[in-house]
């Protein structure tokens, strides 16, 4: 059975996330962690007695409101979810997000993360905020990032960037075609040529690819004379790509596709859920 760690800040963006989550896994069997941290108070310099009891307080009010907050996302999810075989589990965590998310993925052998990609903070442009950019750049397992808007309606089209720059791993390779042959989906295997063709050994990743994608759909897609950023945009939104797929490894290709350093944030400009693997080591 799959296990699936759900977060929530109880934002309307992380209840689209869990409704993504439940739609698109409606027909296997799978164990959903609800998951909430509330963050150590930082006090303000006061005396020591003062200061440690307001800590107590204030922690207690977070503390209510986590299992408050839990509670009622728990009424929602059974409300909307009447699968049989979807089991559900509540985790309120004391610590920081992306720590306590890391500490819940080991103790719970976690194989995903669905999350929204951004909280309650109302920035009206869509991107990927600082806290999922951590947490898809530091967990080591898959994790979805879904847009605040997107609504599951079956893949069609699976999108898989690549910069040919290592041999992928079996593992993450059979994840997308897990999905693809699930939803009956075309992967599009998307690279950004910086040269007129591929080096030699660009060649034999690509070979090397191919056959880990084979007995699916698939084909090549070359962009030229575009930025990563630019060309991934355009070709999601141009062939309406229903899933973006990308393996990460040491920020290089995420950080290209993706990251604005200057503030932290990730901008993705399109209502595509992204699925970010991870690089392991053979």
């Amino acid at each position: 059975m799959k296990t699936i760690l759900l977060p929530t800040d109880f934002s309307e963006n992380s209840w689209n996330a869990i409704v993504y989550a439940l739609e698109m896994h409606k027909d296997e069997p799978c164990h959903f962690f609800v998951f909430n941290s509330y963050a150590p108070h930082m006090s303000a310099p006061s005396t020591a007695v003062s200061s440690a009891r307001a800590s107590e307080v204030i922690q207690e009010i977070a503390k209510k409101e986590s299992a408050q907050g839990l509670e009622t996302i728990m009424k929602r999810i059974k409300e909307y979810d009447t699968n049989p075989t979807h089991t559900f589990e509540i985790i309120s965590s004391y610590d920081y997000i992306v720590s306590s998310i890391i500490s819940a993925i080991e103790k719970y052998k976690v194989d995903m993360v669905v999350m929204g990609t951004k909280g309650a903070s109302g920035l009206k442009e869509v991107m990927i905020g600082s806290t999922t950019a951590n947490i898809i750049e530091k967990v080591k397992c898959p994790v979805i990032a879904v847009p605040e808007n997107a609504v599951f309606k079956g893949l069609n089209e699976i999108a898989f960037a690549t910069d040919f720059s290592f041999y992928y791993n079996e593992d993450n390779i059979n994840l997308i075609k897990y999905y693809a042959k699930k939803q009956e989906a075309t992967i599009r295997v998307v690279h950004v040529l910086t040269a007129s063709k591929l080096s030699p050994e660009k060649e034999k990743v690509r070979e090397y690819l191919d056959g880990l994608l084979n007995g699916v759909p698939k084909h090549y897609h070359y962009l030229t004379d575009v930025s990563v950023d630019v060309g991934m945009r355009v070709f999601s939104q141009s062939r309406e790509i229903d899933l973006l797929c990308m393996v990460n490894k040491q920020r290089s290709f995420f950080e290209r596709l993706f990251l604005k350093s200057s503030i932290g944030e990730v901008s993705f400009h399109t209502q595509t859920p992204l699925l970010v693997l991870h690089k392991k080591n053979n």
